[in-house]
């Protein structure tokens, strides 16, 4: 059994994000550094929250780590208006694509519940830098496999 880190994990996304045709640019860390200056969109951003080490039957460990992903666009206005539902229908499609591929079963981790997920807008109304999209948060139960750690005298 492989054991699957917060970084196998994140690689994971990354890599559905990079060969997903929707995305451009995939990155992840702390939402507070998220910065639509130096980003290409479509993008997706994944944010590692709230998590919890489990104790089953036993002694059986599993860790339950939870994510926060953002999946936006800038919306474009016209004399038509924007396309604002276009991006969210679009962003909502690329989320359940994701979670398609988390609920695979050839890896060694699961979604542990139901996905949540909500609208978001960032950015004036007024202006052309307004993205929009789709908040989710997910969880991804993975079973805990001890490290072997060398003992020190």
């Amino acid at each position: 059994m492989v054991n699957q880190t917060l970084n196998t994990i994140l690689n994971f996304i990354g890599n559905f994000a990079e060969n997903n045709p929707f995305i451009r640019q995939f990155k992840s860390g702390d939402m507070n550094y998220y910065d639509t200056e130096d980003m290409s969109f479509p993008s997706m951003w994944v944010a590692p929250t709230n998590s919890s080490i489990n104790q089953i039957n036993r002694g059986v460990i599993s860790n339950s780590m939870s994510f926060q992903v953002m999946i936006l666009d800038r919306a474009n206005q016209t004399d038509d208006g924007d396309n604002e539902l276009e991006i969210i229908s679009d962003s909502i499609q690329v989320l359940e694509d994701l979670v398609f591929e988390l609920s695979r079963d050839s890896k060694e981790f699961s979604l542990e519940t139901s996905i949540s997920y909500q609208p978001v807008q960032q950015g004036a109304e007024s202006t052309n830098s307004r993205e929009v999209g789709i908040v989710a948060t997910l969880t991804i139960k993975k079973p805990f496999v001890r490290c072997s750690t060398p003992k020190t005298n």
